[in-house]
């Protein structure tokens, strides 16, 4: 490896990853931040298309930028650079070559995701003159857990089994109203093999009511594509499915458990409270065209 190098990946390895962990703990303790990077997807959890650009100084990782392609039009980014290697021009040069990819790719824009706390990344998207989405999300994190006295008792709360893949899929469709299509790229046989990675599913009555998945990290648990069939909604299973999930992870060990919500999700947010779950980040959106785009999708 060479003193300045620079790596394009589409997956990451295990050393990789852990690189990426160790540079955001850094990162967020110089300012007090909770980057968003998605680990879901960079572990391999859901089969989204990720771009990650890596820059190394001297063997140590000092950048990384990752490029998140959630549909053919548009793509998020996400990324950081270590204190002791900014005002070196390291994210700018990062963010080029983001472009050039999302140019080849044929998207329209990318997205940007701001820490609502992180000053250097409020000026570094200002000076690219980007448009602030009136969108945001909260990072919420468990405090002290408040989980129900009683169960229902024909709620049945498990994992996913292998052959269950259509079923998880068939929830994302009723639940978030996304085409088969795209749901059917979200699992595979694969993903549910992965030691990292929890899939639920509520049945009530043996009928398949709603989902949760689980990111697994080192120091933390992600909780998402939390969903429920719209028949099922405003019963209180929301509640449970969660505080099921709460206890399961809690057996285990988990120190901190966390999940993602839009903050015009007030019934969501309502239900995170409810549970147990503070704000412990806020993250902005800001819109960037990209100009010149190889071709135009129909």
């Amino acid at each position: 490896m060479s003193t300045h190098d620079q790596h394009i990946l589409a997956i990451l390895s295990e050393t990789q990853l852990a690189e990426i962990a160790r540079l955001a703990r850094v990162c967020n303790e110089d300012e007090g931040l909770d980057i968003k990077l998605n680990w879901n997807i960079l572990r391999g959890h859901l089969q989204i298309k990720v771009t990650s650009f890596l820059q190394y100084e001297i063997e140590q990782l000092v950048g990384f930028l990752a490029l998140y392609q959630f549909n053919a039009d548009e793509a998020e980014i996400s990324g950081m650079v270590h204190p002791r290697f900014r005002r070196k021009h390291i994210f700018s040069q990062l963010v080029q070559r983001a472009m050039v990819a999302s140019r080849e790719m044929g998207l329209g824009r990318i997205l940007f995701i701001v820490d609502h706390h992180s000053s250097s990344g409020k000026a570094f998207v200002g000076a690219l003159q980007t448009q602030q989405l009136e969108m945001h999300e909260y990072k919420m994190t468990l405090a002290t857990p408040i989980l129900p006295s009683v169960f229902e008792k024909d709620l049945v709360f498990r994992q996913a089994y292998p052959d269950e893949v259509p079923v998880l899929q068939h929830l994302m469709v009723k639940a978030f109203d996304m085409s088969e299509d795209y749901a059917a790229e979200l699992y595979t046989v694969d993903n549910m093999a992965r030691s990292n990675a929890r899939y639920y599913l509520a049945l009530f009555n043996a009928t398949y009511i709603g989902k949760i998945d689980v990111s697994l990290g080192e120091h933390e648990a992600l909780i998402y594509n939390f969903g429920i069939s719209p028949e099922y909604r405003g019963r209180g299973f929301g509640r449970q499915m969660l505080a099921r999930t709460i206890q399961d992870l809690l057996v285990t060990g988990q120190q901190r458990i966390t999940l993602e919500v839009e903050a015009a999700n007030e019934n969501a947010l309502r239900l995170y409270e409810s549970c147990g779950f503070i704000e412990s980040g806020r993250y902005q959106y800001h819109a960037l065209a990209i100009p010149g785009r190889l071709h135009e999708h129909s």
